[in-house]
């Protein structure tokens, strides 16, 4: 009788061990489920930065070629003045030389 209930024993014993061990590998499932969901977070989130990236790269782009396009309308515009200086001075020249004339003109 003693045997039969040691054997009993031992076999509840194994019997809780292994509740235990499927408690455990549950846990472990659940685990592995949570990190595999956390893995996907951090690839979308990876991937929105990454596109982001890009995004301020292209605005970037954007802003370099607007800023060329501002300097050349300045040189435009610094070229432009200084034809309009050089066209008052020959203006103001030929004003010059008319009055001149007309003073020439008079004194005759």
């Amino acid at each position: 009788k003693k045997a039969v209930d040691l054997k009993e024993a031992e076999i509840s014993n194994q019997q809780d061990q292994f509740a235990i061990e499927r408690v455990k590998m549950k846990e472990i499932e659940a685990l592995a489920i949570e990190t595999s969901k956390q893995r996907e977070i951090l690839q979308d989130e990876q991937r929105s930065l990454q596109e982001m990236k890009k995004a301020v790269e292209l605005k970037e782009t954007e802003i370099l070629s607007q800023q060329q396009l501002v300097q050349s309308e300045r040189a435009k515009m610094e070229e432009m003045k200084a034809a309009v200086e050089d066209q008052t001075t020959e203006t103001t020249k030929q004003k010059y030389i008319l009055e001149q004339e007309r003073v020439q003109v008079q004194e005759m």
